[in-house]
């Protein structure tokens, strides 16, 4: 993993420097493409165990791969509930674990890899940044989570272009797969509040931050509707395996004040970037509901890679904490 951040870090610098040549803007999405391959191969071929979940999920392949589609559909009691998870894990049964996480990878990651050569200036910059806040935690050890990232990500991008029944399209592949896609539901309607009713918007965010200062565990309110397992999970060791710390919380309101700065304040991502770190201050503590804000994160990555932030000093900026923030990241879960 240390040498592919290197890899990433190298060509995130050489990105910057000569991304106004012609050899850069000729091998800009073969090189891209070849990062990318490499880095679904590392989550396809992963050692089984290595991560937090890996075990757990191939243990979960191989139950699901003894039941008939008959049970699966109509009579599994078992926690995960997804019907498309369930399913996914039921066709490759017959081919292997293996092939399951290569087809989960080139999904997953592939999505989000389109969507930042897509959309942002700067592509290796960005891929950059999530590899170093994310890929390990996502891609590595929450499969589901992973998958429903990224046809989230496509229902929104779909919404905002008025293509709405690929939106709904997504919106319920997202779901078949975790249910932290219902999230886009929120996402969709406070936008519409954001672009009509903007006072609306900031009233309700501003709530949300009293309303955590002075009941700091109310979003443990919600630990009722989990399963039990989760709750578990959520109360009894929140504090222990939460690492990170304060780190992306302050990460994301540095990038809020420089795009409100940048006067990105009618844009999509500016919208995406305060509600996350709002989000951040919310959820802070709970294993569980920190998930919602780091999947908004992926609005600030695709702002971090436009030509206003990576042609100026900022991105010396971001790559400093990227490289603390990977040291100490790499300290923590012992990344070889």
């Amino acid at each position: 993993m240390q040498i592919i951040f290197i890899l990433l870090l190298c060509t995130t610098i050489l990105e910057t420097i000569f991304y106004k040549s012609l050899i850069y803007k000729k091998y800009k999405k073969n090189i891209f493409i070849a990062v990318v391959l490499l880095l679904i191969y590392i989550v396809g071929w992963r050692e089984i165990g290595r991560d937090n979940d890996s075990a757990m999920y191939q243990a979960f392949f191989r139950e699901i791969g003894e039941m008939t589609y008959n049970d699966i559909l109509f009579h599994y009691s078992g926690r995960i509930k997804e019907i498309g998870y369930l399913l996914l894990n039921k066709v490759f049964s017959g081919l292997g674990f293996r092939p399951f996480l290569i087809f989960c990878a080139i999904i997953s990651f592939g999505i989000k890899s389109y969507l930042l050569y897509r959309f942002t200036r700067f592509p290796f910059s960005s891929i950059l940044v999530y590899f170093v806040l994310f890929f390990y935690l996502r891609e590595l050890s929450q499969i589901r989570d992973a998958m429903a990232t990224s046809f989230m990500l496509l229902c929104i991008m779909m919404y905002i272009k008025k293509k709405y029944f690929y939106s709904g399209l997504f919106f319920l592949l997202g779901v078949a797969f975790h249910n932290i896609a219902l999230m886009c539901i929120g996402v969709i309607i406070l936008w519409e509040l954001y672009k009509t009713k903007r006072w609306f918007y900031y009233f309700f965010l501003i709530f949300i931050i009293i309303i955590k200062i002075y009941i700091p565990n109310l979003e443990y309110l919600s630990n009722s509707l989990l399963p039990g397992q989760l709750t578990v999970y959520v109360t009894e060791n929140a504090f222990k395996n939460f690492k990170t710390g304060y780190f992306l919380p302050l990460f994301s309101l540095y990038l809020l004040v420089t795009f409100y700065i940048s006067k990105l304040k009618g844009d999509f991502l500016y919208f995406v970037s305060l509600l996350t770190f709002v989000s951040y201050v919310y959820t802070l503590d709970n294993m569980v509901l920190i998930r919602i804000p780091n999947v908004l994160f992926f609005g600030n990555i695709i702002a971090i890679g436009s030509t206003r932030y990576m042609t100026s000093n900022f991105k010396w900026i971001v790559v400093i904490i990227l490289v603390i923030y990977w040291i100490r990241f790499s300290f923590i879960y012992n990344l070889g």
